[in-house]
């Protein structure tokens, strides 16, 4: 079954009123839409479309959505062009502003790469050579900077004897 996600917004006259980035499905039927400066995902089931309060995001320039991905059934892990990543659990939000911090610090801002799942954890990495690991029962992080990593972690991948990194 194909989708056209502008048209169907607009018949159900609950535009998105933002330019949508980036759109992930997740396994609880959302379809999750990040924009500019805004999020929102489409409940496959009853079509209602629902856009996150802007008061429950950060209250910051560059909120570009540069990642959406599902981290466990319920919950997606957002990740903004400012740094900060989001965490929508059930309707519960979790704000990780580590990375945003750390990018106050340099001219460009430390954006987290798409996470991988491995060991129960979530794991991201930035622009910087600092990995981030995200528990995904209580949320805590972890953060690792002293890696030596002499710029971006682009890509993680999760093996079983541990994490590949893409630096």
């Amino acid at each position: 079954k194909s989708l056209n996600v502008s048209k169907s917004l607009a018949l159900k006259k609950q535009p998105f009123k933002d330019i949508p980035l980036r759109i992930a499905a997740s396994s609880d039927d959302k379809l999750w839409i990040g924009g500019l400066s805004s999020i929102a995902y489409l409940d496959l089931r009853t079509w209602k479309l629902t856009v996150l309060p802007a008061n429950l995001l950060p209250h910051t320039s560059a909120k570009d959505v540069t990642s959406i991905s599902e981290i466990k059934p319920g919950a997606v892990f957002i990740s903004l062009l400012n740094g900060h990543i989001i965490i929508w659990d059930n309707g519960k939000i979790v704000t990780i502003k580590d990375f945003y911090e750390k990018g106050q610090q340099y001219p460009n801002k430390i954006i987290a790469s798409k996470p991988q799942l491995w060991d129960n954890k979530a794991w991201s990495g930035n622009a910087v050579g600092e990995l981030l690991s995200l528990d995904l029962n209580n949320y805590q992080i972890k953060k690792y900077k002293d890696l030596n990593i002499n710029g971006s972690i682009r890509f993680i991948t999760g093996r079983k004897d541990g994490l590949l990194l893409d630096v």
